[in-house]
């Protein structure tokens, strides 16, 4: 999401906690405040699929690749991995 929809989100919940200082009806308060709830849930959602996004989108670069990952690494850039160098050289001996 854009950061103009957590822009919204915000002045939204802003907008509703000034309602509650200015309201003297306490079932209007009650209702304010349910919908800051809702807008805090929607904006943790938001976040979450943001940050689900992001750690998609940007792999780790400090966790380790896996063999397969390796040898296909190798085998792209048009090197043999190890074992298979080690194998064809032992096999024309």
């Amino acid at each position: 999401m854009e950061e103009k929809d957590d822009i919204s989100i915000l002045n939204l919940i802003e907008k509703n906690i000034s309602k509650i200082k200015v309201s003297h009806n306490f079932q209007a308060k009650s209702f304010y405040i349910s919908t800051i709830e809702k807008l805090c849930e929607a904006y943790d959602q938001q976040i979450s699929a943001e940050l689900i996004n992001f750690r998609e989108e940007k792999p780790s670069v400090r966790k380790p690749m896996t063999k397969e990952q390796y040898d296909e690494f190798f085998k792209n850039a048009g090197i043999l991995p190890n074992q298979e160098f080690l194998d064809k050289k032992e096999s024309k001996e």
